[in-house]
């Protein structure tokens, strides 16, 4: 039923599974991910997550206001501060115990 009606008659959360489906597809060497989690349910973030941990050539820039997905699937943190980019290495929550403003 589901692959007869357009995708505009799709869920939030389906439409965004078929943007990440689509943007693995294409065998990018950067992937951004803006908001990556919303409207996923927590099956499809864990299988995001995980997935996203296995990619070891990918880069990926993600801009998310889930903690906890972006703790689990950051090992570097670039930040902008004072007009540059400045670089940490580690997790997110390593990010804020060294810069927790």
């Amino acid at each position: 039923e589901m692959l007869e009606n357009p995708r505009s008659c799709l869920s939030g959360g389906w439409k965004m599974k078929l943007l990440i489906i689509k943007a693995m597809l294409s065998k990018a060497d950067v992937l951004l991910l803006d908001e990556p989690t919303n409207h996923l349910d927590t099956a499809s973030v864990n299988w995001l997550t995980n997935y996203l941990l296995s990619q070891t050539q990918l880069t990926c820039l993600i801009v998310s206001h889930d903690t906890g997905f972006m703790d689990r699937v950051l090992t570097d943190v670039i930040h902008y501060e004072n007009k540059k980019l400045v670089y940490y290495h580690g997790n997110l929550t390593h990010f804020v115990s060294v810069h927790p403003e």
